[in-house]
């Protein structure tokens, strides 16, 4: 399968949509990321149903694999997230196709309790298991700042210096993030960015 940084050259990812919004349309409670270990199947049917509709990438249940959204020890977290790698590499296996998967990584909030320093030491770490799984892209999914993200990627550059790295922000109808972050600061990022690849 060709390396997803040459068939962007040429091509367009169709990715997958919200995986928890359609897991809690079926009825479910709570976080989608727990179902990866108590329902994997149900998780591997909606990745399924994506890959169906013309996903060529399709995104692990992740997007809250952490300790802050999980409230659980980082040793358990670290099961949802590879139990989540693990349930998209085998929907792709039963669709006979060629997706890509994009191993997902949700934002944390600062709080009293957890400082920005120890979000960037986390999606670290959770990069690592990612990294450790055998993932070749990582997403970071709809954060509404930049802060510590150059120093995260530079670290996972280190580590493998081939994996794609993509980072998704949500902006409102004025093209700022929740944070304040305009359109233009990010695509000024983004530029000074790219030269970790």
């Amino acid at each position: 399968m060709i390396e997803v940084k040459e068939y962007l050259k040429k091509n367009r990812l169709l990715c997958d949509g919200a995986l928890g919004t359609y897991y809690a349309s079926l009825g479910n409670d709570g976080l989608s990321e727990k179902a990866n270990i108590i329902n994997p199947l149900q998780v591997e049917q909606i990745h399924l149903k994506y890959i169906e509709s013309g996903a060529n990438l399709i995104r692990t249940n992740t997007f809250s694999a952490n300790t802050q959204s999980l409230q659980y020890a980082w040793e358990e977290t670290t099961e949802y997230i590879r139990a989540g790698f693990r349930i998209a590499k085998e929907a792709v296996k039963v669709s006979g196709k060629e997706i890509y998967i994009a191993a997902d990584i949700g934002p944390m909030e600062t709080t009293d309790h957890v400082q920005n320093s120890q979000k960037s030491k986390e999606y670290l770490k959770i990069a690592e298991v990612f990294l450790e799984e055998g993932a070749d892209i990582i997403l970071f999914e709809t954060f509404s700042d930049t802060e510590g993200l150059r120093e995260v990627f530079k670290e996972i550059k280190e580590k493998n210096p081939s994996v794609f790295i993509m980072a998704q922000f949500a902006l409102n109808q004025h093209g700022y993030t929740e944070h304040g972050l305009g359109i233009h600061r990010i695509l000024e990022w983004a530029s000074n960015t790219e030269s970790l690849d």
